[in-house]
């Protein structure tokens, strides 16, 4: 018998899985090797014994209520017909039973036939079962209030020869309404205690909602804080005007901007002074090592300024072309070719002539 309510209760407790879930709480788990849970449940079940407990009540008060309305409702329809106050109480107490049933069956049909997904999945959500007990509970109030105020207000039942509808109905009608007003007052008490119930599953799911709530909120943006930022300027603090004096000696002074008259002229960190077109290359070609260890390339190195390099200088005269001429003025084939003329460079050292090439 024991292990019979042990699996009943596991059955109904993972009927509804917890929010956390990244599949909305749906998420099977077997595990057939353990005796004491059954092979089908659910991943962290948010259904607790309290909750189980709170719905399993309101699920009796509000059933209860709706039979002893509807006794009240039998009377009326016999004597004088059903008040407007009893058929829209009767509603009411239906509506809300209808919902609670909802809310407790639906993940018990998807856990056990495997239906009703999409459902099963709103409902897992906190913020979904939320506004669904609110609004039973607003429901389960209003007929509460309309039941209380109706049994205890009524002149019949205080003494039945005051009520508006004795003598018109006689006797009969006199000696039923004794019993007629504790059916009422019996079903004000019971919609009290289904008040209370349909209250208590509001706070537990108020509680869940928070806390899915707090869980996947995320912590305030807080820019980073880098030399790159400070020389952008966005750091930079705002110029005090006003009352803003007050603040002034949080932050530090940002330096004043310069004038950079010489292009070359390395830029300042952490100034605000624009530097010249040539520095900031001269700059950017320095920052990187020398593809050429030799210097062969030198000339065409951005930093090396407007002086040639010695290769450079060396291929302006030719000399295969030298050697061509050579050959053609000694008795060769053909008329000799002049050799080449060498461009005009301007450099800081001229380029070596034919009598100073050194050879191979």
């Amino acid at each position: 018998m024991m292990q019979r309510l042990k699996d009943t209760r596991y059955k109904l407790s993972g009927a509804m899985s917890s929010s956390n879930n990244n599949d909305g709480g749906l998420q099977h788990l077997r595990n057939a090797t353990d005796d004491d849970v059954p092979a089908v449940t659910y991943n962290n079940p948010s259904l607790s014994m309290h909750s189980i407990l709170l719905h399993s009540a309101v699920i009796f008060f509000t059933f209860l209520a709706i039979c002893t309305m509807a006794a009240v409702a039998a009377f009326q329809g016999k004597w004088f017909g059903v008040s407007g106050g009893t058929g829209f109480t009767l509603f009411l107490l239906l509506l809300a039973f209808l919902l609670i049933i909802v809310i407790f069956s639906i993940p018990l049909i998807y856990h056990r036939w495997d239906k009703g997904r999409n459902i099963a999945r709103f409902l897992a959500q906190p913020r979904a079962m939320f506004i669904l007990h609110a609004f039973g509970t607003i429901l389960q109030a209003i007929a509460t209030f309309i039941v209380t105020i109706s049994a205890w207000s009524n002149p019949g039942c205080k003494n039945p020869d005051d009520d508006k509808h004795a003598k018109d109905l006689g006797d009969d009608y006199k000696n039923g309404l004794g019993s007629w007003c504790r059916t009422k007052k019996a079903s004000a008490v019971i919609d009290w205690l289904a008040l209370a119930a349909w209250v208590g599953l509001l706070i537990l799911s108020g509680l869940a909602f928070r806390k899915d709530r707090q869980d996947h909120r995320e912590p305030a943006f807080i820019p980073p804080s880098s030399p790159t930022r400070l020389e952008s300027g966005m750091d930079r603090p705002y110029s005090s005007v006003g009352d803003d004096d007050v603040f002034a000696d949080k932050y530090e002074a940002s330096p004043a901007p310069q004038r950079v008259d010489d292009v070359y002229a390395q830029p300042r960190p952490y100034s605000y002074g624009r530097p010249g077109v040539f520095a900031q290359q001269e700059q950017a070609a320095m920052s990187r090592p020398s593809v050429d260890a030799y210097g062969a390339f030198d000339g065409d190195m951005p930093g090396a300024r407007m002086e040639q390099s010695r290769t450079m200088q060396m291929a302006y005269s030719d000399p295969y072309a030298d050697v061509r001429a050579q050959v053609m003025a000694d008795g060769g084939f053909g008329q000799p070719t002049p050799p080449l003329q060498q461009a005009n460079f301007s450099s800081h050292s001229p380029a070596p002539g034919r009598q100073g090439y050194p050879g191979y």
